[in-house]
């Protein structure tokens, strides 16, 4: 799957589910067109976090900024879900830290996985 393709159907299927949806890179960044020093960009990112019922990260690249995100929603404590695409590896600490993870290897998945989430929250 793409990634554009993923990420708009992730906000498709959640925006049908009735979730608000918050992306640093989307709403804050404004898809690149706006710069932040490292501090002001973690500052405004947990301030964002700080607002969530639950976070959802799509692990299908790993990234420090990821593990950060999830540990400090982790010691809110905010619910963490991951969606792992089918044949990646989840790290230990990830795996240790969130409620749920849910393979995927189509939009179909994606769906119920979102569809899940909304029962166990």
């Amino acid at each position: 799957m793409k990634e554009t393709m993923k990420q708009g159907s992730i906000e498709i299927i959640l925006m049908e589910e009735d979730h608000e949806i918050v992306c640093v890179h989307k709403n804050l960044e404004d898809w690149g067109r706006n710069h932040f020093s490292s501090e002001e960009l973690m500052m405004h990112t947990m301030e964002m976090i700080d607002g969530c019922e639950a976070l959802l990260i799509e692990f299908s690249e790993k990234g420090v900024g990821l593990g950060i995100e999830a540990g400090y929603a982790f010691a809110k404590p905010i619910p963490i879900y991951v969606l792992l695409p089918k044949g990646k590896s989840l790290s230990t600490t990830m795996k240790g830290i969130c409620k749920k993870c849910f393979e995927y290897a189509s939009t179909e998945d994606i769906f119920r996985s979102i569809k899940e989430i909304g029962k166990i929250s």
